[in-house]
């Protein structure tokens, strides 16, 4: 399966229009790689035909440069950027609301009603199943833009996929760790179950939070 095709059978459908647009980004390179070929083919085969000024291709309609190609992928990275910090400070916030509510004291969640237990424990499940998707959500842009970038430098002469993945690499949603929201989800959920090992003084998170791995990505996507 392509990974296009695949993209696209993987996405939210709620969130269709967060994702990055692989097609779009996909097309604008075959536009001007086409360009490219049939200048090739000038360079060739005629000895009087005008030098070209800049590589440019025809794409929905419009004349399109490489310059347009580089200010769209800018635009792709942005827009999933701020959709996943967007997601992360909803679910952040959730879970200090929550975490107040249950309490991490030595008392736990013993001191609420059994129906306010029960919603909390809803809460929590909500929270862990919008967390493990968004994180979904972020590991198929990332593998979508270090394909889009392995492309455009196959197919096109100017190389630039050094100097995006630089700029993927500092972008909030892949740089930003995010295992410390994680074990704050986890604790909830240990004090719901009511298991000791979410009342302890924290050692247990710290030690978790400084041997993940700074980025989601897994080593397969890479």
């Amino acid at each position: 399966m392509r990974f296009g095709s695949y993209l696209e059978s993987q996405r939210v459908p709620e969130w269709a229009d967060s994702y990055l647009d692989y097609g779009k980004l996909k097309g604008m390179i075959e536009a001007l790689a086409k360009t490219e070929a049939a200048q090739d083919d000038d360079r060739v085969t005629s000895l009087t035909a005008k030098p070209t000024t800049g590589n440019r291709g025809k794409f929905e309609g419009h004349d399109i440069s490489e310059a347009d190609f580089f200010t769209a992928l800018e635009a792709e990275m942005a827009k999933v950027d701020a959709f996943t910090h967007e997601q992360l400070t909803g679910i952040r916030s959730r879970a200090e609301k929550l975490e107040a509510t249950v309490g991490f004291g030595g008392s736990g969640s013993n001191a609420i009603s059994d129906a306010r237990r029960e919603e909390a424990k809803n809460e929590a499940k909500l929270l862990g199943d919008e967390f493990l998707k968004i994180e979904k959500f972020a590991n198929l842009n990332y593998l979508g833009f270090h394909k889009i970038l392995k492309k455009h430098d196959k197919q096109l002469p100017t190389p630039c996929r050094r100097f995006y993945l630089t700029r993927l690499h500092n972008q909030r949603w892949v740089k930003h760790d995010y295992s410390k929201l994680f074990v704050e989800l986890s604790k909830i959920h240990s004090i719901l179950r009511g298991d000791a090992s979410g009342e302890d003084d924290g050692a247990g998170a710290q030690n978790f939070v400084r041997t993940t791995t700074k980025y989601w990505v897994r080593t397969e996507n890479i």
